[in-house]
């Protein structure tokens, strides 16, 4: 972390792993005409292993810190395996999140 007294920027470089919960369509099925075939097909590895950059900025008041992030997950690994025919499938994810931590134990 670099900066002032109460506030900082924030820089994250590391690895990600992620796992599938649970997979459903949120779309209608796309016609028959148009179905590229891997469309409503099982998706056969949950796991995804990637990397994550953030970059961000805290703030540390009297109560506790408020911080504000992003990042950007690429995962390395594809979750379709080349028998169901799909070249590639990486997941890229980009999330923003913004928190109030409160500290329990004043220094």
């Amino acid at each position: 972390m670099w900066g002032h007294k109460n506030t900082k920027i924030i820089a994250n470089l590391g690895p990600s792993i992620s796992y599938l919960v649970s997979n459903r369509d949120s779309i209608q099925a796309i016609s028959d005409l148009e179905h590229t075939g891997y469309y409503q097909k099982a998706i056969e590895k949950p796991w995804l292993a990637g990397l994550t950059l953030g970059a961000g900025l805290q703030h540390t008041t009297a109560l506790g810190t408020l911080q504000l992030e992003a990042r950007i997950t690429q995962s390395l690994n594809s979750i379709m395996t080349e028998r169901q025919k799909v070249v590639s499938a990486t997941n890229t994810n980009i999330t923003i999140t913004m928190a109030y931590l409160l500290e329990f134990r004043p220094k």
